[in-house]
């Protein structure tokens, strides 16, 4: 085989392992969204709800900017919530972000409110030492 074919293969092979990766990445977030949803169901669950059952207070929250969560000076909090509120086509008022742990790994529990603090969504974050080098 020609050199360059073999570096050709060896790329694809690489990139075909890292996109699989993503995939299961994703795939295991849903996975435990969904879960989430079942424990804390979408417009019966509160935030009062969530914290009894967590047993801690959020490790943050926010509330809408005037101006819309493209206003909100914390990227990985706008991108959340953008995503979250393109995901179920409704406006987000609050949001919390819990501190937690999966087995052995480390991820963030993503709360959406309404302005009545029901809950609209829910979202798992898997995280280590370099967060945004796996999640973005």
């Amino acid at each position: 085989m020609a050199p360059s074919r073999l570096i050709l293969l060896c790329l694809c092979v690489v990139l075909t392992g890292c996109g699989a990766t993503q995939d299961s990445s994703l795939s295991h977030a849903e996975k435990r969204r969904q879960q989430l949803l079942e424990v804390y169901p979408i417009g019966k669950a509160t935030r009062g709800d969530v914290a009894k059952s967590l047993r801690r207070p959020a490790e943050s929250a926010f509330g809408r900017p005037a101006a819309g969560w493209e206003a909100e000076p914390d990227w990985v909090v706008r991108s959340y919530a953008a995503r979250a509120e393109n995901r179920i086509n409704r406006q987000i008022a609050k949001l919390e972000r819990y501190f937690g742990t999966d087995g052995s790994s480390q991820c963030y529990y993503w709360f959406y409110y309404d302005s009545q603090d029901l809950l609209l969504d829910t979202e798992w974050q898997w995280i280590s030492e370099s967060a945004e080098a796996k999640i973005w």
